[in-house]
């Protein structure tokens, strides 16, 4: 839902339907959501009460969490500033193929 909600911004913002301090909210708290999720994840690893099979999902499900808010930053870059250079479509390539890969999505 992450990564659908950060496309959707980037376009919401592109076609004028947020203006840039809305858009910047709404990153701030995907971030800080993503941030969220990524402790949680962390702590089901740290605590030690997953199996290993599990225990790498999770880790995965982690670095995705990491890519999409490096995703959600370029994002905000570019809402600051259109003509500074970013890598949100890096990212957001980077962000889907691993989410793929974790949901067994073909490509």
């Amino acid at each position: 839902m992450t990564f659908l909600t950060i496309g959707l911004l980037g376009d919401s913002f592109e076609k004028n339907v947020y203006p840039a301090e809305t858009t910047k909210d709404l990153i701030d708290a995907i971030i800080s959501l993503t941030k969220t999720s990524q402790e949680s994840l962390n702590a089901l690893v740290e605590g030690g009460e997953v199996t290993e099979e599990d225990r790498a999902t999770i880790l995965e499900m982690m670095q995705a969490h990491g890519l999409l808010e490096k995703q959600a930053g370029e994002l905000a870059k570019y809402v600051n500033n259109k003509a500074t250079p970013n890598d949100f479509q890096f990212f957001r390539k980077k962000s889907w193929e691993l989410i793929a890969k974790i949901l067994n999505i073909p490509q």
